[in-house]
């Protein structure tokens, strides 16, 4: 059942449910982050050892070949995972992860994926026009363009980009915080769900992408099931990633901007016809499911929301790079 803070939660206990929500999500990007740091520290020091006469080539050159490894991130989720199950204990596979609503037909999960894919047009153009700003100040952050929009090199890159890596944070964040956020109201759980993804991937273009397309999965999770917010991020990073990415990587780099752009027109109008066709519901809905404002309020005002934030901004600021 959804509450309100004003009545039989108050200002203090929503904060404090909010706070130890955020602080399970905290831990678990923390217990990521070290264990792909160690890994890392660990791979360089072993060639390191066995190596003192390292060029600096040979130096970079490893480093690049650890960025592309996947199985220390694939490590660092099975690891993360564990906090958010003692987090959420047996809700997690109880009610998180099973729990179903309306049930879903062919034409209306066609009709979200196309709105889905849509956002792929404005995560282009914000993109463009950031680091146009940007250079315009002597900074850039393709750095970060190009990690977001980097394709898989290897196997265990692959298996995590495009698979485990999906299905970890959608039973993250569709699952244990969209759940643990729904009794202050469904919408409420949509947006905070889907903000706090976009946060969590510490890179500003990627972040808003992730923050937008969250509200898409964040809605399938909460009317249908989780399920069907898994497949269409799979779809998403191995279909249109992955996959495409490997096909067209043959081909001249315009021929590959002009085939990407063409594709993502077609899911941009699609995806804006469908919205425009289904507005109306779309408004009942929000005005259905609106939370009171105090409870964003009493949100962004909790310490360990705050610190999330302040950590993820830092790590993002961390992308942005002078021009040469």
């Amino acid at each position: 059942m959804e509450s309100d803070i004003n009545g039989t939660e108050d200002k203090k206990s929503f904060k404090k449910e909010v706070n130890y929500t955020v602080r399970s999500l905290f831990l678990y990007e923390l217990v990521m982050f070290t264990t792909v740091v160690v890994c890392s520290v660990f791979s360089i020091l072993i060639v390191m050892m066995s190596n003192r006469n390292i060029s600096d080539r040979d130096y970079d050159a490893l480093i690049a070949s650890i960025g592309e490894n996947g199985w220390s991130s694939i490590l660092g989720i099975a690891l993360g995972l564990i906090v958010i199950l003692i987090y959420r204990k047996r809700e997690l596979l109880k009610t998180d992860l099973t729990v179903v609503h309306k049930k879903m037909n062919k034409s209306t999960f066609v009709k979200i994926l196309f709105v889905f894919m849509s956002v792929q047009t404005l995560f282009s153009l914000v993109g463009i026009f950031a680091e146009l700003i940007l250079n315009n100040f002597g900074y850039t952050m393709l750095g970060q363009i190009e990690t977001a929009t980097a394709t898989s090199t290897t196997v265990s890159m692959f298996l995590y980009a495009s698979f485990l890596g999906p299905i970890t944070e959608e039973i993250v964040f569709r699952g244990a915080m969209l759940r643990s956020f729904q009794k202050f109201g469904k919408l409420f759980a949509i947006i905070m769900s889907s903000i706090l993804f976009g946060v969590f991937h510490s890179n500003f273009i990627q972040g808003l992408f992730a923050a937008v397309v969250g509200l898409i999965l964040g809605y399938v999770a909460m009317e249908y099931s989780f399920k069907w917010a898994v497949l269409i991020h799979i779809i998403n990073n191995f279909v249109f990633s992955d996959v495409l990415g490997f096909l067209i990587k043959g081909l001249p780099e315009d021929d590959q901007n002009l085939i990407t752009t063409f594709i993502n027109a077609i899911f941009f109008i699609v995806g804006m016809i469908v919205l425009i066709m289904n507005r109306k519901k779309l408004i009942t809905y929000l005005r259905e499911n609106k939370s009171p404002k105090h409870q964003y309020k009493y949100t962004f005002t909790a310490l360990w929301v705050i610190l999330f934030i302040a950590v993820n901004i830092f790590l993002a600021l961390d992308g942005i790079e002078k021009l040469i």
